[in-house]
């Protein structure tokens, strides 16, 4: 969406379909960025590809999935910088890996959610 209809339209929504409407927004596109994820993930070079292209043009929505689970959504956080891990890292997109990657690492307890804390910190290590 272009910056200036998405400006018009949150001028025309009260504060409660604005929420709905971001809500809705992220879950789409992190949900769309797992789909990519798993595809960048999976063998065939094809399919790789095409979700490379997609987060390529759909660059922007993503990012403001992501900075709003940040702001809203820890679970959902926590999915949308395991799903945007190696886009970011196919990239070379490390400041952006390392920095969502901290944000995450800082949210997550070792001792209730070890797995995802470890998970957090290779990709932590692999974006150094």
């Amino acid at each position: 969406m272009l910056s200036t209809t998405r400006q018009f339209v949150r001028e025309l929504l009260g504060p409660d379909e604005q929420t709905r409407l971001a809500d809705g927004h992220a879950r789409w596109f992190i949900e769309r960025l797992d789909r990519a994820d798993n595809a960048l993930r999976a063998k065939g070079g094809e399919a790789q590809a095409a979700a490379r292209r997609w987060i390529d043009v759909e660059l922007e929505n993503v990012q403001q999935a992501v900075a709003w689970a940040e702001e809203q959504e820890p679970k959902l956080f926590a999915r949308s910088v395991a799903a945007f891990v190696i886009y970011l890292d196919q990239k070379y997109r490390f400041s952006e890996n390392v920095r969502l990657n901290e944000a995450l690492l800082r949210r997550l307890n070792p001792e209730a959610a070890p797995e995802g804390w470890a998970r957090t910190q290779i990709y932590l290590g692999n974006a150094y």
